[in-house]
């Protein structure tokens, strides 16, 4: 009786931490959400797909300067290029 007692005291403080721990992950994706949200208001990089703070990731984008080597002359030449990543 006194092991069962134990084994499930284990298994509620297991459950108990996993629990907690989700709670942890969701609120730190949702901070991430919310800066990207702001950046994008300002004119930084926005967030391409779903918003959602359940997603495990979240594709960004932003229009930057890209050097490209102009094929003519050889040069390295800049030109503003869509550039994505995961966050």
């Amino acid at each position: 009786m006194i092991k069962q007692l134990a084994i499930f005291a284990l298994i509620a403080a297991a459950l108990a931490a996993s629990q907690a721990a989700r709670a942890g992950d969701f609120t730190d994706r949702q901070m991430l959400i919310d800066r990207l949200n702001r950046d994008e208001a300002r004119g930084g990089p926005y967030i391409r797909g779903g918003r959602s703070a359940f997603q495990a990731r979240v594709k960004v984008c932003n229009v930057m300067p890209t050097p490209v080597r102009d094929p003519k002359t050889g040069k390295l030449v800049k030109v503003m290029k869509e550039v994505c990543w995961m966050e």
